[in-house]
């Protein structure tokens, strides 16, 4: 028997929650855990109480050679320690000194952590991380040790390529649910050449902010009373997730005086103040409008937001990895280096990831269970790029963005835009990810059991999704957390 984590009605959520279930694998001397954490910066709080919980002490006080130990109930080793001891474990009855037989040098061997700061989550998968800096190939670990059983735990802020890619490559930064609004207003004080309608018109309080794009100037970002637009972008590529539109202006008398629908500012000027629209408003001068901006979800087609007309009116805006190279990539490569066979026209390397440990060991046997945790903690914000006190977490996951895409706290379903892609689009596969498409290829990991057949094992991958806890300090609450990890697919 083994259990699970389940997040119930009423819970906090991440709270552990057990339920016993049949099934799993055993935990055994040849079992292997590699946890691996997010130290981008937005973890930087957790980073020390998540090592602690992993690799603390055996004994909250006392020894074994005094005789007077008392376990640990803080750090996974004072569990995990024992399973692999041979000659009497280190605490009571045995009290055994010797860390060759006591379990302390096996679990140091089979037990280990790293953090990384990339977060591309998916390509952690493919090498195992011994902890201090080193890594080896999986079928490294295998030729020298019998291995029945890997877990890997992978504790983030944000699943999404590092800051190097992040301007080529924005999957991370989508919305993944339901489009958000917010409305804004203003006082057109001007209008461009002096007369209506016009596509120009400027008003009282836009300011300029580029938090993202400072020497960039081609992608620009401006905020227009709180809203952030990128107005270079072209709809469906990565940058989308910044992209906004107006789809009503209401003046004073409650009247839309919007023409046109869905209107996207086409350009914003930080020199006059002014907003360009790309159809052409009939305001005069002094006319006060409120603006509602209205952001891209996951379920807004192209046809929802610019009419049946525009090239490609059934794609989604956000969730087709045509559009993002870097996932697409990364999931691939997870796909081959599980299954040592060819994916989305990628073939395997040999020897290569996951896959690569296959019949390997001492007895040219190896075909371990594979459980895949990705514990992400929830964005919890940080001071705005331009200074202002931040509120709370951002659904889009970047804490300079503002307007719709802000959120006092997560978004849809209570999730962030990397635990709702990492659950619905990298777990389910849901619409373009795979269940959608209308090619063979996969850009999920729905069928890892699949993809695993060669191990003849149950294998596992999951989410736990937390809320607002990258800043959560408690060695006991991560503990629980990685041991609950631990036991979604293994007894011990």
């Amino acid at each position: 028997m083994g259990f699970t984590t389940g997040i119930v009605s009423g819970l906090e959520m991440g709270t552990p929650h057990y339920y016993i279930h049949s099934g799993g694998n055993q935990w055994d001397a040849n079992t292997y855990a590699m946890f691996v954490f997010d130290s981008s910066g937005s973890m930087d709080a957790v980073i020390s109480p998540l090592t602690a919980a992993m690799n603390g002490p055996y004994f909250s006080s006392g020894s074994a050679a005094g005789q007077d130990g008392v376990k640990s109930t803080t750090s996974l080793r004072a569990e995990l320690q024992d399973l692999y001891a041979t000659g009497g474990i280190e605490g009571a009855p045995d009290w055994n000194t010797d860390d060759s037989t006591n379990g302390k040098d096996a679990y140091n061997d089979h037990i280990s952590f790293q953090s990384l700061g990339d977060e591309d989550w998916l390509n952690w998968t493919n090498l195992h991380y011994k902890g201090g800096g080193q890594t080896q190939s999986w079928k490294d670990l295998g030729d020298a040790n019998e291995v029945s059983n890997v877990v890997m735990i992978m504790v983030i802020n944000e699943s999404k390529p590092h800051s190097s890619v992040q301007d080529t490559d924005g999957y991370h930064w989508t919305q993944f649910g339901a489009e958000a609004e917010k409305d804004f207003t203003m006082t057109v004080t001007n209008v461009a050449g002096g007369s209506y309608p016009s596509d120009t018109y400027i008003f009282d309080d836009t300011q300029y902010i580029n938090p993202q794009r400072a020497n960039n100037p081609s992608h620009a970002q401006y905020k227009v009373n709180g809203v952030v637009t990128d107005s270079s972008n072209v709809n469906n590529k990565a940058f989308s997730s910044y992209d906004q539109y107006i789809y009503s202006a209401v003046d004073s008398n409650g009247n839309n005086v919007l023409t046109g629908t869905n209107v996207k500012p086409t350009a914003l000027n930080t020199g006059t103040h002014s907003v360009t629209f790309d159809t052409a408003q009939n305001w005069p001068n002094g006319t006060v409008v409120t603006l509602r901006m209205k952001s891209y979800g996951y379920y807004t087609k192209r046809s929802d937001a610019f009419g049946s007309g525009t090239s490609d009116p059934n794609m989604y805006f956000m969730h087709d990895p045509a559009n993002f190279p870097n996932y697409r990539t990364s999931v691939t490569s997870a796909r081959v280096n599980f299954s040592g066979t060819t994916h989305n026209n990628t073939g395997y390397t040999a020897n290569a990831g996951f896959y690569g440990i296959k019949d390997t060991g001492p007895n040219n046997d190896n075909r371990p269970s594979l459980t895949i945790v990705v514990v992400d903690a929830g964005q919890n914000g940080g001071p705005y790029a331009n200074g202002q006190a931040n509120i709370g977490g951002y659904v889009s996951g970047q804490v300079s963005i503002q307007g719709p895409r802000q959120f006092t706290d997560n978004g849809p379903g209570n999730m962030t835009a990397q635990q709702m892609h990492t659950q619905f689009g990298v777990i389910e596969g849901r619409d373009q990810m795979h269940q959608d498409r209308t090619d063979t290829n996969n850009y999920s990991l729905n069928d890892m059991n699949d993809l695993l057949s060669w191990n003849g094992k149950q294998n596992s991958l999951s989410a736990t999704v937390l809320y607002r806890k990258n800043y959560e300090s408690s060695t006991s609450y991560w503990k629980d957390q990685l041991r609950a990890a631990l036991q979604q697919n293994l007894s011990f």
